[in-house]
């Protein structure tokens, strides 16, 4: 059992890219919303750049009204969830490293720019929503990630300050956010988007791997301040 001497004792994580592997979903279903709403494919390019922002702010940058953009992020949804079954993965070791952090002591709970009820049910497909004591998604706040206001809800509803946290994400978003709610920002080297953009924002803790967590976390809690290679 950890005895954190900063006091730090939870851990929240993002979703997309950080808990679950949900890129190829993520593709399938742009390109099947675009195709079906404006009559042609598009790049995904400036989509990748916003991956860890709510859907509607990503496809805002391909409509030319809202009615178009709420239509694309409608046929989106509806695509994602007739193939999530199929296209949604875990990362090797995952699992693993949140049943070691929950050993460790440390209480989980996930921030996600995904609305609450697609959060808990992609968790739920590949077993994992019992290891997590709460849920913010981007229907519960109204501000979501960069602002800090949703790591900030995680937690609260944790029973904590967020100076007693760690936020895990994998993009620049998820790192404004903790630093702005002042969480303990760890950046993954597994998630969509490049490493480099994640250090820009100056993360307390780096980690290359999903086994690299609990012994990241758990020395960073006790006063060691170690941080795991890229």
């Amino acid at each position: 059992m950890v005895s954190p001497l900063r006091g730090m004792h939870t851990v929240l994580f993002d979703l997309d890219g950080t808990l679950l592997d949900t890129y190829e979903l993520l593709v399938r279903s742009f390109h099947h919303a675009v195709v079906d709403v404006l009559g042609h494919d598009e790049s995904m390019e400036a989509y990748n750049r916003t991956i860890g922002k709510p859907l509607v702010d990503q496809f805002a940058l391909y409509a030319s009204s809202e009615a178009q953009r709420d239509a694309l992020v409608e046929s989106y949804r509806a695509y994602y969830a007739s193939i999530q079954h199929e296209a949604l993965h875990e990362f090797p070791g995952m699992q693993r490293a949140l049943e070691d952090l929950r050993q460790a002591g440390f209480a989980l709970g996930v921030v996600t720019s995904k609305r609450h009820d697609v959060a808990i049910e992609n968790l739920a497909q590949l077993g994992y929503e019992d290891l997590f004591d709460c849920f913010v998604g981007c229907d519960d706040v109204a501000a979501p990630k960069p602002d800090p206001e949703p790591v900030r809800l995680g937690a609260r509803l944790m029973g904590a300050q967020p100076a007693a946290c760690f936020y895990v994400g994998d993009s620049p978003f998820d790192m404004q956010a903790g630093n702005a709610a002042g969480a303990a920002t760890v950046a993954v080297g597994w998630g969509q988007h490049p490493i480099d953009s994640l250090l820009a924002e100056g993360p307390r803790l780096v980690c290359a791997q999903p086994a690299d967590l609990p012994v990241a976390i758990a020395r960073f809690a006790q006063g060691e301040g170690a941080a795991c290679s890229r």
